[in-house]
């Protein structure tokens, strides 16, 4: 074990632990007890790090782990100094809640054996898919490589073959960088999307629970959500922003519900919506209902909390509405290049995108068993919300349900869920895939649906409902169970979680600060062990770039900080278990003077998939030493 690298590790821990503090003790300034505490510490913290990593960058310190580790330490000391401790601490607390929960503490320590289950297997079987390896990890890589102005720089062209992408909102990406430049190591980009995975699950449980459903229906609809193919496969394959969208969104509908017994918490909320905007634009329409409904609901409450809400605007008008100013000031459009204005930049040239309403026909046609095969549970789910909110006339169903069909409408007529044309390049084939911009739409159904049944009859058709929806997504999973833990796996993982449920009704505020510093410890090793060989256990998944990736992995000089130059799109394993080697695009056009000296100091790659820039490479490239591997050409002089 190497032991620089368990420090990293190890600070990696304290800058999170000091962020979460900060953010539990603001928390506590709102609200003196409950879950909420721990949602809204989680939001101050995550806008923190993102914050940090922007705010440094621009001093060229967004790669530095001792400027990040320092900031995260600073911003804890000034919490503390500015604030007085919460009456009810954390430890007291949580242990009170677990001696007297009974039978309730089995369902959250179940789902959390569950969890560490499929973490488990993510570490082991590292499978990192197109988007995460193309654009979302290399996009966080730019900054762990001090990348000049960091964040708030210019935009970074990590995908040549479709350069907008650094024009989406990057929020999620940051923050993978924040934490990819602590650890040092990849292990980051496998473990984000299980930790959100828990989260979203406890957030939905807690915002259920708040609103009156059942134990078993709000078990069931936090199953339907969170299982849902288009959620759960989109965070097995790497950190993509799908999850998180749909995370920040419940956590801030938790922290709007919790304003009706504390209106402090609203201005965490309003941070939470500014965190799912900046992650993915697909949160637009639920972030905009969610704040119309804040404000007539809290109208009487709007006042007397504006200075916190003003700040709480501030910081998330950085950390999430960032990526929106930026597009218009530099293109005339927040929503650069999906929306266009006469007056501001045109799209970029050969770049033809259509929505589902253009051709939905021909689309249905083509895909419509692919549309079913991913999608048919949340279809279920869309229709069942909707259907019963009109058939109880609650008002709040009703309001919920209007949200998801207007969250359905803007898929329908959002660009690119058709197809898109790039460089004479087609990408119809990822309509399909596109469904999972519903997701919003689909958490608003599910919540529809629950808020419907009040009725003893109402409740057995929605449990009905939701057990069917779980049914589906379990078999779906079943389906592609090489992307999840096997069925003892979770057996045992779920056993865990019982015995420690049980172990756990006579803890004791000391054990548990022990239990808790036992497990920063265990994960600090955990990251340090699942570091070595990332980039070889990944080469053995069916990843698309595997058989690359087992090949560099192989490469004398392999993560020694060399430089992997890449055409069309940059595979962001090729950055090495450490992180050493540096990853650059290959943009379409680059002078042959340029590429010979990459091949000089690293490697340059091709994809064959792409014939025009292959060609070009290749011309350049005449008479250096190449090696072709499934797909790809690799240029190495030495």
């Amino acid at each position: 074990m190497n032991p620089v690298v368990l420090a990293d590790q190890v600070l990696l821990l304290v800058a999170g632990w000091a962020l979460l503090s900060a953010g539990y003790r603001l928390a506590s300034w709102a609200v003196a007890s409950g879950p909420e505490r721990v949602l809204g510490a989680l939001v101050v913290a995550a806008a923190a790090a993102v914050a940090e990593m922007m705010l440094l960058g621009l001093l060229s310190l967004s790669g530095s782990r001792i400027a990040l580790g320092a900031a995260a330490i600073a911003t804890w000391v000034i919490v503390q100094i500015a604030l007085e401790p919460p009456r009810l601490k954390i430890g007291p607390e949580t242990a009170s809640w677990v001696r007297g929960a009974g039978s309730r503490l089995l369902i959250p320590a179940v789902a959390a054996g569950l969890i560490i289950a499929f973490t488990e297997f993510v570490l082991v079987h590292p499978f990192l898919g197109v988007d995460s390896l193309d654009y979302h990890i290399p996009e966080a890589l730019a900054y762990v490589q001090n990348a000049p102005g960091g964040p708030l720089a210019s935009v970074h062209e990590v995908l040549p073959v479709f350069p907008v992408t650094g024009y989406y909102p990057l929020t999620n990406e940051v923050l993978l960088g924040w934490a990819l430049v602590l650890s040092g190591t990849l292990v980051p980009a496998a473990l984000l999307g299980p930790a959100q995975l828990a989260v979203l699950a406890g957030a939905a449980w807690v915002g259920l629970r708040r609103i009156g459903a059942t134990q078993l229906i709000a078990l069931l609809a936090t199953a339907a959500l969170c299982l849902s193919p288009d959620l759960l496969f989109s965070q097995g394959d790497g950190p993509t922003t799908d999850l998180p969208t749909v995370m920040w969104l419940a956590i801030a509908g938790v922290l709007g519900l919790g304003g009706r017994r504390s209106p402090r918490l609203l201005a965490f909320s309003l941070l939470a919506l500014a965190l799912a905007l900046g992650t993915k634009t697909t949160a637009a329409v639920t972030v905009l209902a969610m704040l119309l409904a804040g404000a007539v609901a809290f109208r009487p409450e709007l006042r007397r909390q504006l200075p916190a809400l003003v700040s709480a605007l501030a910081a998330g008008l950085l950390v999430g509405g960032y990526w929106y100013l930026r597009n218009l000031v530099a293109n005339g459009s927040p929503l650069w290049p999906f929306a266009t204005f006469p007056w501001g930049t045109p799209p970029p040239s050969g770049m033809v995108l259509w929505s589902f309403l253009h051709s939905p026909g021909a689309l249905v046609s083509q895909f419509g068993s692919d549309y079913l095969k991913y999608f048919l549970p949340d279809f279920l789910l869309l229709a069942a919300g909707m259907a019963a909110a009109v058939v109880s006339r609650r008002r709040a169903a009703l309001a919920v349900a209007a949200l998801a069909a207007a969250g359905g409408l803007a898929w329908l007529n959002a660009p690119a869920t058709g197809g898109v044309i790039f460089r004479g390049l087609n990408f119809s084939g990822i309509a399909p895939s596109t469904l999972r911009y519903l997701l919003p739409a689909v958490a608003a159904a599910i919540l529809a649906l629950v808020l419907a049944a009040r009725g003893r009859r109402s409740q057995v058709a929605a449990g009905l409902v939701l057990a069917v929806a779980v049914g589906l997504e379990l078999y779906r999973v079943y389906q592609f169970r090489g992307q999840f833990p096997r069925f003892p796996t979770l057996l045992l993982g779920a056993l865990a979680g019982a015995l420690a449920a049980t172990l756990c009704r006579w803890v004791s505020t000391r054990a548990l600060w022990a239990s808790a510093a036992l497990l920063g410890v265990a994960c600090a090793l955990v990251i340090t062990l699942a570091a070595s060989d990332f980039v070889g256990r990944h080469a053995r998944t069916h990843a698309f770039d595997a058989a690359l990736a087992a090949y560099m992995d192989r490469q004398p000089g392999f993560g020694r900080g060399r430089t992997v130059t890449m055409g069309s799109g940059v595979s962001a394993v090729l950055a090495g278990d450490y992180l050493q080697n540096r990853l650059v695009p290959l943009l379409s056009g680059a002078p042959c003077a340029g590429t010979r000296r990459d091949a000089r100091s690293g490697w340059v790659i091709s994809s064959l998939y792409f014939a025009k820039d292959a060609g070009a490479v290749a011309r350049c490239l005449t008479g250096v030493p190449r090696h072709t591997v499934s797909g790809y050409v690799v240029y190495a002089t030495r």
